[in-house]
């Protein structure tokens, strides 16, 4: 005799199969949204026809503890049960989970987060713990996207109280903000959000695109820090406007980006912009030249600034002279000085090939010298130029002054 596993337990819902349903569900009002957890008592609409399903009670039972309870507890039900809080559809993909029904609609074809959260609440409430874990496994590998991003959002707000599959999703939601390459594409439905996690979430990554859409980010966190229920402090905001500001800094460096930069008296965005100046201005670091203060970052040399604190090494300066450039002393090896291996070594050695000292030529004897200058025997090779390549560092506690070329690792000692 084969085993339970081997009965097709949906042909029990079949008249021809012998065993006769004995109870009958009634499903009389689909009020999940306006439902409070441990609220019973739901009035049925006038408008609302109730709509019948007959089952076995056995097969519920053996799925649901609490038909358990109902059927078989101390105070049995009878042969009618009202269903109160839920509607046709879901009630049926439950049933039809129960009998484990081929052939029919189920939770896999289900892609409305309204929809499963309708068989949610039925599985967590009868305590079909199947088909709740098989409704959290569709919300873990639910597809969210900019289309139902807002869909989703409005769902967790009214099934607050699942707990758990609102955790599961929201998951979800807040992989997409992570990922998402456009977070302002996300900015208006995370205003209308009642949830600060969300606010936060979009509001910081608005820093990606900071640099680029500047005012357009600065305009977006603040709206979102500003709307109605959000608990975010000010300080949120630091990383977004961190980003603007390079963005700033760098517009701030050409004229002419400047003057396309800068919004109309009457522009949306002009507020945006005040915003962002005072922030510059408050934040403005004096020894980096940048409100995003680049204590500990690499100091580039085109951009070193006499008096600026650094590091080199462990060992704290101060730039003390800066516009230098290096020359090479032989142009035969292309070294500073020459090594043993330098056919020219002393013949050539100690030259410096700044053009400032007159005009290179070409010797008889295969060597070069300058025509108008002797004193590049003696020149040290830096000279001034408009490409910053080297620059002088008085060493701190030591009164010494150091050299550094472009190949010098210096770093910002800023005091923010």
């Amino acid at each position: 005799m084969d085993g339970l596993k081997s009965v097709d337990w949906s042909k029990l819902l079949s008249a021809d199969f012998g065993i006769p349903c004995d109870v009958t569900l009634k499903i009389a009002t689909n009020d999940v949204f306006n439902k409070e957890p441990g609220e019973d008592d739901v009035k049925t609409s006038e408008h609302q026809a109730p709509h019948s399903f007959t089952a076995h009670k056995f097969a519920l039972s053996a799925v649901s503890p609490v038909f358990r309870t109902q059927f078989y507890g101390s105070i049995p039900a009878g042969d009618v049960v009202v269903v109160k809080d839920s509607n046709v559809e879901a009630f049926k993909i439950m049933l039809d989970y129960v009998y484990q029904n081929p052939g029919v609609e189920g939770v896999e074809e289900l892609d409305d987060v309204c929809d499963l959260f309708d068989v949610f609440y039925l599985a967590d409430k009868y305590e079909v713990l199947g088909l709740r874990e098989k409704i959290l496994r569709k919300f873990c590998d639910m597809s969210v996207n900019v289309d139902n991003y807002e869909a989703i959002l409005s769902a967790l707000q009214e099934f607050a109280h699942f707990e758990v599959a609102c955790d599961v999703l929201k998951s979800r939601v807040l992989n997409l903000i992570e990922q998402h390459s456009n977070p302002l594409e996300l900015v208006e439905v995370a205003i209308e959000s009642k949830d600060d996690s969300i606010k936060e979430k979009v509001l910081l990554s608005l820093g990606k695109v900071g640099k680029s859409f500047i005012l357009e980010s600065v305009k977006a966190a603040y709206d979102i820090i500003e709307s109605d229920g959000c608990n975010l402090e000010e300080k949120t905001l630091t990383t977004v406007m961190e980003a603007c500001v390079k963005g700033y800094e760098e517009v701030l460096e050409s004229p002419s980006k400047l003057w396309e930069f800068m919004p109309e008296p009457t522009s949306p965005l002009h507020e945006a912009y005040s915003r962002l100046q005072q922030f510059w201005k408050i934040k403005f670091c004096f020894n980096c030249g940048s409100s995003a203060c680049l204590k500990g970052k690499t100091v580039p040399m085109p951009k070193v600034k006499v008096g600026a604190r650094v590091l080199i090494g462990n060992k704290k300066g101060t730039v003390s002279e800066v516009g230098l450039s290096m020359f090479k002393k032989c142009l035969y090896c292309k070294t500073n000085y020459c090594p043993s291996s330098c056919q020219r070594r002393y013949k050539q050695s100690n030259h410096c090939t700044s053009a400032s000292h007159g005009v290179w030529i070409h010797m008889d004897d295969g060597t070069f010298a300058p025509l108008a200058s002797a004193k590049s025997w003696s020149c040290s090779g830096l000279h001034k130029s408009e490409e910053v390549t080297h620059c002088k560092i008085f060493q701190l506690g030591s009164n010494q002054v150091k050299e550094c070329s472009k190949d010098s690792l210096l770093v910002y000692d800023c005091e923010n």
